[in-house]
């Protein structure tokens, strides 16, 4: 598991670990939905960096939003590497048979 909470360095962070981002199976990164530190990427690059390095996201949390009108501002994204085990369920529910 990497972590990283460098305030909208990220991907700078990422870059400069090319082979710890290899091994990685699991990558947790706080995202920006705002530009709210200047040059940070905005979650979409984000998310298209590590899609393109194999990983998948799995889930979102701790989102903070905007006070005065509670636009989506950040929150930490949990991204899998393809193949992880708790991505292969393709199912939508236990009882379900939703498949891939």
């Amino acid at each position: 598991l990497l972590k990283f909470d460098v305030q909208g360095a990220e991907l700078r962070c990422l870059r400069g670990a090319p082979e710890s981002l290899e091994h990685a199976k699991a990558v947790l990164l706080e995202v920006q939905f705002l530009p709210i530190y200047g040059d940070a990427p905005l979650a979409a690059e984000v998310f298209e960096f590590m899609r393109v390095r194999g990983f998948r996201l799995f889930d979102l949390f701790s989102v903070w939003r905007r006070p005065h009108n509670r636009d989506l501002a950040f929150s930490d994204a949990l991204f899998l590497r393809e193949g992880h085990p708790l991505l292969s369920d393709g199912r939508w529910s236990a009882e379900a048979g939703w498949e891939k």
